[in-house]
């Protein structure tokens, strides 16, 4: 049974994810056309902050895909403090243990990426 102070946590996700997808899936598509109407990109794996310092269609596809990889990210960041307000500690604090798993996660990734 639904407590009547429960918080809405269906509008603000909701958004999250609607904005955040729909941005980038546009730097995607944008990046993506820019490469076909531009030169062809340096053969071979570049880093992002490599991608990001040489600017152009790499670029913004680059930025699409890290903003679609972060989406779930700021969803749960959204959700702990509007879960919290609305007195939904428990579930405040799960989502909270998990912002922080893939948070730790992202960081390993980002320390594995850098040494190879």
């Amino acid at each position: 049974m639904r407590r009547p102070e429960a918080a809405e946590l269906g509008p603000p996700i909701g958004r999250v994810l609607r904005i955040g997808t729909l941005l980038a899936v546009c730097a995607i598509g944008v990046g993506f056309v820019a490469t076909l109407l531009g030169s062809d990109p340096p053969p071979g794996p570049a880093s992002l902050i490599d991608l990001f310092g040489g600017g152009g269609a790499d670029a913004l596809i680059g930025m699409g895909l890290l903003a679609l990889t972060l989406i779930p990210v700021v969803a749960l960041g959204v959700a702990v403090p509007v879960l919290a307000g609305g007195g939904e500690r428990s579930r405040a604090r799960t989502a909270g243990l998990v912002l922080g798993l893939l948070g730790a996660s992202l960081a390993v990734a980002v320390v594995i990426g850098s040494a190879s």
